[in-house]
């Protein structure tokens, strides 16, 4: 790795010095405002609450595969500027002017399961994740989400059109928010595509679960670039209409950021860390070639009944790793699989 794990404590240090913009999402959301106490969410994590989509070893012709591992036709995946706001009926605006209206997502969403010849690993949700730290909210919803500080690894050894996500995240029964670094690119229809082959971007996700006859397309902002080495942090937070997701790169000074307009749906699963993995071929396709990591520091969560009333979480971490579930069973290489976890603060090592 470029960055050593003892270098941490000087990595976090960058955190604290760039949190000024934090400020400006509102002083209403770094704290209770009527004066409450810091609350201490349950013990069982409830992670079935994702519908039930068809199963599929292969990405069917017309579709990418998105963070969370939902299969979408490009038809129903749409990108949005930095800075856009999407509403309720999926028309976007910019500078408060209209410059999108799309319409509900008619083509089936498929969840994606790997074929055992791939290294990419099976698990209970048929998805494409290798690691999945996770909190959940007993308040009725998350009202907040301060990432810690996670760097970007180092390139990949191997290039051989593989696709990695890394990201924080929150969870409805319906949707997912995230705000997702990517190593390798996807293109769907019309020519558009997120990320860049064999390099590192970022862009903010809002990616639907619900399936057709008639339901809500996806989007993902325009992609920027990254640099191995970099450090990020990011905010989710829920105003009175919207959820505001920005993340930064403080090392180049960048950043994106979108207002979402989801659902009734409330957002009860925080992700601290997470790591999807597609088109993986050998162990060198990971960050660092045949052994690395990469490190999350733990988030700072809100939760509550609305968004003006707001709980700080106290840690009641769990994770879900792949490589443990079937793995070995398929004769892959072992890779560094074997020390991905998530202490009981939330700070997330995932290793490959």
């Amino acid at each position: 790795m470029a960055t050593g794990k003892g270098n941490l404590g000087k990595n976090l240090a960058l955190l604290v010095l760039g949190a000024g913009w934090l400020a400006t999402w509102g002083a209403a959301a770094c704290d209770s405002g009527d004066g409450s106490q810091d609350v201490q969410v349950g013990a069982a994590p409830r992670m079935d609450h994702r519908p039930v989509l068809e199963e599929v070893d292969q990405i069917p012709e017309g579709y990418v595969a998105t963070p969370n591992g939902v299969l979408m036709h490009g038809d129903c995946l749409h990108q949005i500027p930095d800075g856009a706001v999407v509403h309720a009926d999926w028309s976007v605006t910019l500078n408060g002017a209209k410059i999108a209206q799309y319409g509900a997502c008619t083509h089936k969403k498929y969840r994606y399961r790997h074929k055992s010849s791939t290294l990419s690993l099976p698990g209970p949700d048929s998805t494409g994740y290798v690691f999945f730290s996770f909190e959940e909210s007993f308040e009725t919803m998350f009202t907040q989400m301060n990432t810690g500080l996670w760097i970007v690894p180092p390139n990949p050894v191997g290039n051989h059109g593989q696709v990695l996500y890394f990201f924080p995240a929150l969870e409805s029964d319906t949707a997912i928010l995230q705000t997702v670094l990517q190593w390798g690119q996807i293109c769907w229809a019309g020519g558009r595509c997120a990320g860049t082959p064999n390099a590192w971007t970022y862009a903010n996700w809002w990616v639907t679960t619900s399936d057709p006859p008639a339901g809500p397309p996806a989007f993902v902002s325009i992609s920027k670039p990254a640099s191995a080495g970099d450090n990020f942090y990011a905010t989710f937070n829920l105003g009175p209409v919207f959820w505001y997701l920005q993340v930064n790169d403080s090392d180049k000074g960048t950043s994106t950021l979108s207002s979402i307009e989801t659902d009734s749906n409330p957002f009860h699963i925080a992700s601290g860390g997470a790591l999807e993995a597609y088109g993986v071929t050998t162990c060198s396709d990971f960050p660092s070639g045949t052994s690395g990591w990469t490190y999350f520091s733990k988030p700072v969560l809100y939760q509550g009944p609305n968004y003006w009333t707001r709980d700080i979480v106290l840690n009641n971490w769990s994770s879900i790793n792949w490589t443990t579930s079937g793995y070995l069973d398929l004769g892959e290489p072992v890779c560094n699989f074997a020390g991905s976890n998530v202490d009981a603060v939330g700070n997330t090592t995932i290793d490959y």
